[in-house]
């Protein structure tokens, strides 16, 4: 869970694999979102498995280093 700012909407997929509020949304947005994704065990399973494979494709430092070595390799470095 956390607010659309900055760069995080690139991390964070609304409803794929978290929660993503614009930055305006109040507490009982917040809290709305969370006792709806509480009380559906299908989407919240769903959600971490979504969570888990964003990890191991893109959000760990093993992807990270592939990225940048493939950035490197086109500019001929």
């Amino acid at each position: 869970m956390a607010r659309d700012t900055g760069g995080v909407g690139s991390i964070v997929r609304h409803r794929w694999n978290g929660l993503l509020l614009d930055a305006e949304a109040d507490a009982q947005a917040y809290a709305d979102e969370i006792a709806a994704l509480w009380s559906d065990e299908a989407r919240y399973a769903s959600m971490q498995m979504a969570a888990r494979e964003a990890f191991e494709t893109r959000l760990n430092w093993n992807a990270w280093g592939a990225e940048i070595e493939g950035l490197v390799e086109l500019r001929g470095g």
